[in-house]
């Protein structure tokens, strides 16, 4: 299971809510944040990156500041990720340190066919709270040990 964490809101706390870390062995958690160049990370945003297990930057983005971004990223790390083009994928292991750069490419199915398919797929969806889906997680997660 994947959970998606669109643009959290920074203003509600400052740290990775504790539903996200009781369910992060069984769920898997994507936080999609703005990357701002020069401006720091919010400490939420900050907290996302390093508990992560991969840190994924999507280029071509303006250039960072070092002086900004220097408490997540080492200089080295920023020079490349500046030096990103379209259609590069920078990914950073939050374990091992290494990092990769790739190339993506977009789709070539026109963005109606994405729509269309969503809302079809939406139409079985039953809406459920996050809480308890992952409250049902943790209970399964706690009768197989």
């Amino acid at each position: 299971m994947t959970i998606v964490h669109l643009f959290p809101l920074a203003s509600s706390s400052s740290e990775i809510p504790e539903w996200v870390k009781e369910t992060s062995g069984n769920v898997r958690h994507i936080g999609v944040h703005k990357l701002h160049p020069d401006r720091p990370l919010h400490p939420l945003l900050l907290s996302w990156a390093a508990e992560t297990s991969n840190v994924w930057v999507a280029g071509k983005i303006e250039p960072l500041k070092k002086s900004a971004h220097e408490n997540w990223l080492q200089a080295h790390e920023i020079e490349r990720i500046n030096t990103l083009d379209y259609g590069d994928l920078w990914v950073k292991s939050n374990q091992s340190g290494k990092h990769i750069v790739s190339r993506i490419r977009h789709t070539g199915e026109s963005l109606s066919t994405a729509y269309k398919l969503r809302r079809d797929s939406a139409k079985r969806r039953k809406v459920m709270p996050v809480r308890q889906m992952t409250s049902a997680v943790v209970d399964d997660c706690r009768l197989e040990k």
